[in-house]
């Protein structure tokens, strides 16, 4: 169990708006709750009524879901996954990396190739290589944020 009070009340979960006990399932809340936000580019509660009314909507209303007509199946299925009030219904990070549509490193793989990434990297160092050796303290101050 987690014993902290962090964060913005927009992103807290069920069990830590009523106070009790909670783990990290209180962060696949907050996980559902951005994916949803990122996904329709806003947030899915009311918060024109303040904290207090905004507190109130999650612990009462039915939990936001993405627009189906929008949104992969995949993508609701997650939401919904990420969203539930009770925080043992909702998935492990675990299980939600296992979970249909969401692979990352498949992901990864199809932004970025690796044989090109690795050839950008290396660039990358041997310029700073030499600009380093080659630019004295002034330049060696200036690039050791990178190292």
């Amino acid at each position: 169990m987690c014993a902290t009070f962090l964060g913005s009340v927009t992103y807290m979960s069920p069990e830590r708006i009523r106070n009790e006990n909670y783990s990290y399932a209180a962060d696949i809340w907050s996980l559902g709750l951005t994916a949803l936000e990122c996904a329709t580019g806003r947030y899915p509660y009311d918060v024109n009524g303040g904290e207090a009314d905004l507190m109130l909507q999650i612990l009462e209303d039915p939990s936001p879901t993405p627009p189906q007509h929008m949104h992969s199946e995949e993508f609701c299925s997650f939401i919904d996954a990420c969203l539930q009030k009770d925080a043992d219904a909702r998935p492990t990070c675990d299980q939600k990396y296992e979970g249909p549509g969401v692979d990352l490193a498949e992901y990864n793989k199809s932004v970025h190739d690796p044989a090109e990434r690795l050839s950008q990297i290396a660039h990358m160092l041997a310029v700073h290589y030499y600009l380093i050796f080659d630019g004295g303290d002034d330049q060696w101050r200036h690039m050791k944020s990178f190292y």
